[in-house]
C-alpha cells in the first residue's frame, strides 16, 4: 500500500530538470509577493553567492500528482507558488542581463563574447523557462500560474514586454506585482555583476552554482487533493502563508475539479466565492465561515479546526456546490447583521427596532450569536419560525451580550458554545419558539446581583470606546427623565448617539491640573478618569466651558445642563474617589432596571 505522502531533499535543478512542469491550480489565489519577500530572498542568495553559505534552505514545497497518465510530468502546486514563480522571474533578470552584454559586445565588434552571452541565456532559458514550441515558436513555460495570472506571466517569459513596460495602471494588482519582481531582479542583478571582472561568466556562475545547485527544498509529493490540503495545513511555509479562506477554497475546488464538474460551473462558483471574499473581507469572512459552521455543527469548531471540519464535511461535488450556494446566501445575510442599514431589512417587520439592535450587538463588538440568527433565518425560510420571533429573541440577545459580555467580561467562549448548541437545536427543530429558546440562553443571562457588583466597578475608555459610553449613558438619563415609562428600545437613541452636539464630560479632567490633585493624587488619576461614575452628558459647548475647571466651577455649568445625570453632579458638594464611587453604585442600581429581562 502505498504511503499518504513521499518526501525528498531536492536542489533547485532537480525540480526544473527534464521534462517536468509545474501548474498551479487555477482558482488558487494570485501572485502576492512584494518586495518586502524579494530583498529577503535576494540577501539569502548572496549569502551562498559570497561562500558565507555552501546552501540555503527554501523550505517545503508540496505538490500533488498529475491525475491522469497524459500528466505524469505534470506537478499540482499546492504550497510553493510564490517561491518558484520568483525564482524564475529572477533567472529571467538574469537571462535578460546576459542579453544586454550581447548586445553591448556586438556593438564593439566582440562577437566571440556576444555569441557566449547568447549562448548561456539559451542553455537557462531552457532549464527555467521551458522549450521554444516549434509551430507557434514561443516558449511552453515549466511553470504555469493560475487562470488570473498566467496569460500575462507567459507573455512576460515570451519576452513581450522586454523593450517596453506595460502600461501598469490597467493590470491587476497580481500582474504589477510579477512585473516589478521581473524589474527588481534586473535592477540587482545589474547592480552586483556590471562591474565584476568577467561579469557573464560571474552570473553564469551564480545561477549554475548558487541557485540551480545551492537551493534546497524539502519536495512533498501527495498523490490526493484531501491529504494535500490536511498535509499543508501544518506547513509554515516561507513567505506569504496561505489565507485560512484561500486553503479552504483551493481544497473545495479541487474537489470539483476532481470530479469532473464542468468548467463553466466551476468558474460560476469561483465567481461567487471571490465576490464573497470581495464583499466582506478576507477576516470577516472566516468569522461568516465559522459561524456557518457552528449553525449546523456541535460542538463548535475553533478557528483552528476549521479547515479539517470542511475537509471531513465536504467530499463529493454535490455536498460543495450546496455548500457554496448556502454560504453564499449566509454571507449576504452576515453582511446585514455587520451594517444593520443594508436594504436587505428593508422588507422586514418592525424594521426600526430590527436594526436598533442590530446596531447595539456591532456596537458592543460582539458576535457568538450569529451561529444562532443563521439557523433562525433557515427556520424562517422552511415556515418553522416567525420573522417577528427573531426580532424579539434580538431584543434578549442584546441584553445578554451588554450583561455578560459589556459589563460582566465573562468568558466568551462559554457564551459560543451555548449559542452553538441553541442553534444546532433550532436548525434540528427542537426548538421553534423565542421562550423555548429563552430558556436555553438563560445561564448566559448575567443575575441582577453579580451584573449591579460589575456595572459598580467597571471602567470604559473614552478614547476607545467613546459611542458605547455615551450609549449607556443616554441609556441611563433616558430612564432617570422617565423611570416609569422607560423603553429599552428606543431606536432614537441611536439618533442622540451620532449627536454631535451631546458629549460625554469627565467631572476629573483627562487632562489634571493643579486644582485636581489634592482630591486625586498623580497616583491615582488613572484608575478614576475613565470610571462610569466620573463620566456624564453634558452639552458641546458646557463642556467646553467646563473643561479642566476646578470641581466648584464646573457645579455652576452642570447646573445649567438639561441632562439629569450633569445635574446630580452639580448637586454633590465635593468630587473625590469616594464621591465617583457612591455615584457609580447609584448608576449601578439604575442598570438593573435598563438592561433587564422579565422572567
Amino acid at each position: 500500500m502505498r504511503t499518504q505522502f513521499e518526501t525528498t531533499t531536492v536542489r533547485l535543478a532537480d525540480l526544473f530538470a527534464n521534462t517536468k512542469r509545474y501548474q498551479v491550480p487555477r482558482y488558487q489565489r494570485t501572485y502576492a509577493w512584494t518586495e518586502e519577500q524579494w530583498e529577503v530572498l535576494w540577501e539569502d542568495l548572496l549569502f551562498v553567492h559570497r561562500g558565507s553559505e555552501t546552501f540555503h534552505y527554501m523550505g517545503p514545497l508540496l505538490f500533488q500528482e498529475g491525475k491522469d497518465a497524459q500528466q505524469l510530468d505534470t506537478f499540482w502546486i499546492i504550497d510553493g507558488q510564490q517561491r518558484l514563480t520568483t525564482l524564475v522571474l529572477l533567472a529571467l533578470a538574469a537571462i535578460h542581463q546576459f542579453h544586454v552584454w550581447a548586445e553591448q559586445h556586438h556593438n564593439r565588434g566582440d562577437e566571440e563574447e556576444a555569441d557566449r552571452n547568447q549562448e548561456r541565456a539559451r542553455i537557462f532559458r531552457r532549464r527555467f523557462i521551458g522549450e521554444k514550441e516549434p509551430t507557434a515558436l514561443y516558449y511552453r513555460s515549466r511553470l504555469e500560474l493560475n487562470r488570473t495570472d498566467n496569460p500575462f506571466f507567459q507573455d512576460l517569459l515570451n519576452d513581450r514586454y522586454v523593450r517596453r513596460s506595460p502600461v501598469l495602471a490597467r493590470l491587476p494588482e497580481s500582474h504589477r506585482r510579477l512585473w516589478a519582481c521581473y524589474c527588481f531582479f534586473r535592477r540587482r542583478i545589474a547592480e552586483q555583476f556590471q562591474e565584476v571582472p568577467s561579469s557573464s561568466q560571474a552570473l553564469a556562475e551564480f545561477l549554475e552554482r548558487d541557485i540551480s545547485q545551492g537551493l534546497l527544498f524539502t519536495r512533498i509529493l501527495v498523490a490526493d487533493d484531501a491529504n494535500a490540503y490536511l498535509l499543508f495545513e501544518t506547513l509554515n511555509a516561507r513567505g506569504i502563508e496561505l489565507a485560512p479562506n484561500d486553503l479552504i477554497k483551493n481544497y473545495i475546488f479541487a474537489v470539483l475539479a476532481r470530479e469532473s464538474v464542468p468548467e463553466q460551473d466551476i468558474d460560476h462558483l469561483i465567481a461567487r466565492w471571490d465576490q464573497m471574499i470581495e464583499s466582506l473581507g478576507a477576516r470577516e469572512f472566516i468569522h461568516c465561515l465559522r459561524a456557518y459552521v457552528n449553525s449546523h455543527t456541535s460542538p463548535v469548531v475553533r478557528g483552528e479546526r476549521l479547515f479539517r471540519h470542511v475537509k471531513t464535511h465536504i467530499t463529493d461535488r454535490d455536498v460543495a456546490q450546496t455548500f457554496i450556494e448556502d454560504l453564499d446566501t449566509k454571507a449576504a445575510l452576515y453582511m446585514a447583521l455587520r451594517h444593520p442599514a443594508d436594504e436587505f431589512w428593508n422588507t422586514w417587520p418592525d424594521v426600526h427596532r430590527l436594526r436598533f439592535f442590530l446596531s447595539l450587538l456591532r456596537l458592543f463588538s460582539v458576535r457568538q450569536h450569529v451561529p444562532l440568527v443563521f439557523a433562525l433565518y433557515d427556520a424562517i425560510h422552511s415556515g418553522r419560525c416567525d420573522q417577528r420571533e427573531l426580532i424579539a429573541l434580538l431584543r434578549d440577545i442584546v441584553i445578554i451580550a451588554f450583561r455578560y459580555n459589556v459589563v460582566g467580561k465573562r468568558n466568551p467562549n462559554i457564551m459560543e458554545k451555548v449559542y452553538n448548541g441553541v442553534a444546532t437545536e433550532v436548525r434540528q427543530g427542537r426548538l421553534r419558539r423565542r421562550s423555548q429558546i429563552w430558556n436555553r440562553l438563560r445561564e448566559l443571562y448575567l443575575p441582577d446581583n453579580e451584573f449591579e457588583q460589575s456595572f459598580a466597578n467597571i471602567a470604559l475608555s473614552t478614547s476607545r470606546l467613546k459611542r458605547l459610553v455615551k450609549y449607556v449613558l443616554l441609556s441611563l438619563e433616558a430612564y432617570r427623565q422617565a423611570p416609569q415609562q422607560f423603553r429599552f428600545d428606543r431606536p432614537d437613541l441611536l439618533a442622540m448617539l451620532d449627536d454631535s452636539r451631546i458629549t460625554v464630560e469627565h467631572v476629573l479632567p483627562q487632562a489634571v491640573t493643579e486644582a485636581w490633585a489634592a482630591a486625586f493624587p498623580a497616583h491615582e488619576q488613572g484608575a478614576w478618569v475613565y470610571r462610569l461614575g466620573n463620566l456624564t452628558l453634558l452639552e458641546d459647548t458646557l463642556n467646553r466651558e467646563a473643561g479642566s475647571r476646578p470641581f466648584k466651577e464646573k457645579r455652576e455649568i452642570y447646573r445649567r445642563s438639561r441632562f439629569l445625570l450633569a445635574q446630580d453632579v452639580a448637586r454633590r458638594e465635593e468630587w473625590t474617589a469616594e464621591t465617583v464611587l457612591r455615584r457609580q453604585q447609584e448608576l449601578a442600581r439604575d442598570a438593573v432596571r435598563v438592561w433587564r429581562l422579565d422572567p
